[in-house]
């Protein structure tokens, strides 16, 4: 059973190459991720050894252990922008190989393990023989049956001057007069491990940290709270000159004059344009609409106002936003612009209200993702930028990486955000510093891809409640100064 259970992980693991919605898949993940975790940290007593009530509190117990273990390994891998379903299933089913195959730790005096002999709760020698007994007087009716359970230790008031009160007797205490109210029932541990209760306590607070907290308030930053930073923001670099060593030739740039967008350029929705357009597989909850998109002095402005949209997808969408892409008016239109390699820099001003989702980004001419390269994006949060790039695995399934840079306060000012993007390396640069850099060839694209910039709402979080108003600083807007794209001549 033990060999089952370290064995089931990695059962699990192997059933992820499976396409996705693949039965065998859907059912030995969710048992495992659901079981095979809990049931290793925990180790419930035998069905045969307990009674119904045992059994459902043992498998609560292993549930709730199991699904504490899971939301901690997800966010850790989440935190550092690594998590794929794999690697999440790979770190528990390691997990569960090494608490399956832990030796047990019987409590002293058990080291006969379950049924040891004389001794094994008064803490008498194993050796020690019982006092002779005085043959039964005839004359006497017969005695009652033996207690099951030995008799109760002395209480801690009557304990010897040189013996102070042991724990195990007086957690013997507690269970013998458990059992002594209900006498159909044995004692009845949780767990073959005397620090069951303490499992159980741990497994259900990691239950509530991983899952529970207090959301955060309207118009408020996120959790990642860093610190401010010293001094003024840095000054941005002009977006004309790559910082990466070239030479370069620039093929494609806009510095917004005029007081329209240059529709030449750009299209304001993704390649499924019906009118409008969102980003279903995020369940974002903005409606992307020409309107949402102005220029004027130099800058692209895009603006994000909470107003129920309905949408030609059929849904109704709380926020309005806007988008700028060099791809298609339609599905079956010709893309403006697209890139195989190259140096991509904007000069960009983020909103300063926390729970949007401002980003720079590159997706495949062909639709599908991955792969895909971010440049720089913001999920609900302004001090810091997120850089990722996201590759198709050996299995076939999405893998991601990335890196963090902050804390800035990036809506006080213009900074540049740029990729270096070349057949053997993935450059990440801010204000012409080089802050990220990927090398695996596995990880680096080599189709051609559509620009993007937009100002998302509701990923990955919801967007913040309340109704709109000034005091809370709604509409919120991102500005694009710059956009420029280079090749190697």
């Amino acid at each position: 059973m033990r060999l089952a259970l370290a064995l089931s992980g990695w059962a699990a693991l192997l059933v992820t190459a499976l396409p996705a919605g693949f039965p065998l898949r859907v059912v030995l993940l969710a048992a495992f991720l659901l079981l095979g975790p809990g049931a290793a940290a925990v180790r419930p007593v035998s069905p045969r050894r307990t009674d119904p009530l045992d059994a459902l509190e043992g498998l609560v117990l292993t549930v709730a252990v199991s699904l504490a273990l899971l939301a901690l390994v997800a966010e850790a891998f989440y935190l550092n922008h690594a998590f794929t379903v794999p690697r999440a299933v790979g770190a528990l089913a390691a997990l569960t190989t090494l608490l399956t195959l832990r030796p047990r730790r019987w409590p002293p005096g058990r080291s006969g393990g379950r049924g040891a002999g004389p001794g094994r709760w008064s803490g008498a020698p194993p050796s020690a023989e019982p006092p002779p007994s005085a043959p039964p007087d005839p004359r006497l009716p017969d005695p009652p049956l033996p207690d099951p359970l030995p008799p109760d230790p002395l209480p801690p008031d009557r304990l010897p001057p040189d013996r102070p009160p042991s724990p195990q007797l007086f957690a013997r205490r507690l269970a013998v007069r458990s059992a002594r109210h209900r006498p159909a029932r044995s004692p009845r541990p949780l767990v073959h491990s005397p620090a069951g209760p303490r499992v159980a306590a741990v497994g259900l607070l990691l239950l509530v940290a991983a899952c529970g907290g207090t959301p955060a308030a309207p118009g408020s930053t996120p959790a990642v709270t860093p610190t401010p930073p010293v001094g003024p923001a840095p000054a941005a670099v002009p977006t004309d000159q790559p910082a990466a060593a070239g030479p370069w030739h620039q093929v494609f740039a806009d510095t917004f004059e005029g007081t329209t967008l240059d529709s030449s350029r750009w299209t304001t929705c993704y390649d499924w344009n019906n009118a409008g357009c969102t980003n279903g597989g995020n369940h974002e909850q903005e409606w992307y609409l020409p309107s949402q998109v102005t220029v004027g002095g130099g800058v692209a402005t895009l603006t994000a106002t909470r107003r129920d949209t309905p949408g030609t997808d059929g849904g109704n969408h709380p926020w309005t936003s806007g988008m700028i892409s060099t791809g298609r008016d339609s599905w079956d239109a010709q893309p403006r612009e697209t890139f195989t390699y190259g140096y991509f820099a904007a000069a960009l001003r983020i909103p300063p209200q926390g729970g949007m989702f401002p980003a720079f980004w590159l997706l495949p001419v062909t639709r599908s993702a991955p792969p895909e390269l971010d440049v720089a994006e913001f999920p609900e949060v302004t001090r810091q930028v997120d850089m990722n790039v996201h590759w198709v695995g050996v299995f076939g399934n999405e893998e991601t990486a990335g890196q963090s840079y902050g804390p800035v306060d990036f809506p006080a000012g213009y900074h540049v955000f740029a990729l270096d993007w070349e057949p053997h390396a993935l450059t990440w640069y801010v204000d012409g510093v080089q802050r990220w850099q990927q090398t695996d060839p596995q990880r680096i694209p080599s189709v051609a891809m559509e620009l993007i910039v937009n100002l998302a709402v509701g990923y990955p979080g919801a967007a913040p409640a309340g109704p709109c108003s000034v005091s809370r600083g709604w509409p919120a807007a991102a500005t694009a100064a710059r956009i420029r794209s280079s090749t190697i001549s």
